[in-house]
């Protein structure tokens, strides 16, 4: 794997975070919300500078593509090259990101509708390009774009739920909050998992494509998921349950688990942008 394989993986990291984070924290406050003054503002900071680093991270990833065909520096500003590729699909994707993370900034002055309607347009921009895009079905389009905003509305809660369910002061809002976040995400989970599980079966096409590079990094990020739902599972079960019942151990406790969600999260979406530029898919059999 050469050096703009490897800087593509890493741009493609940091713009999963910043642009589902974004996504996510848009789509929380409109179910959730509102939330305390202080919080509220401290989310709609979060918003603001992930927006923006998900749109550098756009102008960067485009061109580094760019890069990456040519094999040397000189693409990263070439002509020819970025025009060529704004003629394919990676150029849709460009103008979708782009058009999402501006209504998402401009909603946070005007109003939520237009930031929803960001996040809409962004869930649609990742269903341009990848393995996904390339595939001849297109229901995949519409697994994936299911899958990502599941994971935009779990990684969008931790954030605001984490500041809460630390200060003794919002007690009560980090229950109401977690109680809230662990009705929708009944519902929520169940389609994540079922639009995952299409676009892995979709991609591999049979349990034997598992052994292949592709399939042992999917296998490490289903791992990495079940973590991630057994965290789920212990707040929904157990820390927001007693909170309830006025236990503050518990928020402490809730608190600990949140943090560790957003790092085995970050993990996910590290080992989702090695699958999108790193491995290739297994030849069918």
């Amino acid at each position: 794997m050469d050096v703009w394989a490897l800087s593509a993986i890493a741009v493609g990291f940091l713009f999963y975070a910043s642009a589902l984070l974004a996504m996510g924290l848009v789509v929380v406050g409109a179910f959730l919300g509102p939330f305390p003054a202080q919080v509220q503002a401290a989310t709609t900071r979060q918003i603001a500078v992930c927006a923006v680093l998900a749109l550098v991270l756009t102008a960067l990833g485009f061109a580094l593509r760019a890069a990456a065909l040519t094999g040397d520096a000189s693409g990263l500003t070439d002509p020819e090259m970025l025009m060529l590729l704004w003629q394919t699909p990676v150029g849709t994707e460009l103008v979708l990101r782009v058009a999402g993370l501006a209504l998402i900034l401009i909603g946070l002055i005007t109003g939520r509708g237009l930031d929803l309607i960001g996040a809409a347009i962004l869930i649609a921009a990742f269903t341009q390009s990848g393995h996904v895009a390339s595939a001849d079905w297109s229901g995949l389009r519409v697994a994936l774009g299911l899958h990502l905003a599941g994971i935009a509305f779990w990684i969008g809660v931790l954030p605001p739920l984490l500041r809460l369910a630390r200060e003794d002061i919002y007690f009560e809002e980090a229950a109401r909050v977690g109680h809230l976040f662990g009705q929708i995400a009944a519902v929520v989970v169940p389609l994540l998992l079922l639009a995952g599980l299409v676009m892995a079966w979709g991609l591999l096409g049979s349990l034997s494509a598992l052994t292949s590079t592709y399939g042992l990094v999917l296998i490490g990020k289903l791992v990495l998921v079940s973590v991630l739902l057994g965290l789920g599972a212990a707040n929904k079960l157990r820390f927001v349950p007693a909170m309830h019942r006025g236990e503050r151990q518990a928020a402490r406790h809730l608190a600990r688990s949140v943090r560790l969600e957003m790092f085995v999260a970050a993990a996910v979406l590290l080992v989702t942008a090695i699958l999108t530029g790193g491995p290739s898919l297994p030849e069918p059999v």
